[in-house]
């Protein structure tokens, strides 16, 4: 009985639409147009992710060059600081020629390695 109802109600959808269309087809591109209207709607959605992804991207390069500037700088002075320090410790010592003298000593093993470089220890009559 139910494949009479089906035969009827294509004959009734043939009189209200007063030609052979095939209803099947019309609600099989319905439903594909709502299907595109769906997908259309979550590749939106998604453009607007990636956009939000790429400016989150360059927010973190950014950060990033800022850090590497900052190591760049503060590895410079404190190359620069050392430098000094080793003067200094090289005319306490009384080292004629600079901190070099020493580390060709150190090099040569007439002086324990770490003795003069920044050891912790004050040198002898320093205060």
């Amino acid at each position: 009985m139910s494949e009479n109802l089906a035969d009827r109600l294509d004959a009734v959808e043939r009189a209200l639409t007063e030609d052979e269309t095939d209803l099947a087809a019309v609600r099989e591109r319905a439903t594909l147009s709502a299907e595109v209207d769906r997908l259309e709607t979550r590749v939106e959605e998604l453009e607007a992710q990636v956009e939000e992804l790429n400016a989150a991207i360059e927010a973190v390069r950014g950060y990033t060059g800022n850090v590497r500037a900052v190591n760049r700088a503060v590895e410079r002075r404190a190359s620069a600081a050392l430098a000094k320090a080793e003067a200094l410790e090289a005319a306490v010592d009384g080292a004629p020629g600079g901190a070099d003298d020493g580390r060709a000593a150190e090099a040569t093993g007439s002086v324990p390695p770490g003795s003069h470089h920044c050891d912790g220890a004050e040198p002898a009559g320093f205060w």
